[in-house]
């Protein structure tokens, strides 16, 4: 195995336990209240995208080519225009090391630090 199928397969199976946790913790909170509503609303996501819209979208978001500045207008206008519910989602997707819940600002502040360290890895950093 090589390393880009090694680094894949662990990125699928970061993805299925994180799912996996998901339906843990689900279970959890059946068995603790007796009844099942909180499930049925807390899975039927049908405004957030699929992992694989999310990851594309990281995609796009990693091409920027642009200077500083409008890298930094990009990344602030996609996380203010997006809901944090779809944040969460999309930083899962990607499994960025980012605490969903830290306010949107921390967030794109992280999101543009990712983005900057990758540039300068890929010697794409203007």
């Amino acid at each position: 195995m090589n390393y880009n199928n090694a680094k894949k397969l662990l990125k699928d199976l970061k993805k299925l336990q994180y799912n996996i946790n998901q339906v843990i913790k689900d279970l959890e909170e059946i068995t603790k209240s007796g009844s099942y509503p909180k499930l049925i609303s807390k899975t039927n996501r049908l405004d957030t995208p699929s992992y694989h819209l999310l990851q594309d979208e990281w995609n796009q978001l990693q091409k920027l080519k642009s200077n500083e500045k409008q890298i930094t207008f990009q990344i602030d206008n996609f996380v203010e225009d997006k809901t944090k519910e779809y944040l969460t989602a999309f930083i899962k997707a990607n499994s960025l090391p980012i605490n969903p819940s830290d306010s949107k600002e921390k967030i794109s502040r992280q999101l543009r630090s990712i983005l900057h360290v990758g540039s300068i890895i890929t010697g794409s950093v203007k």
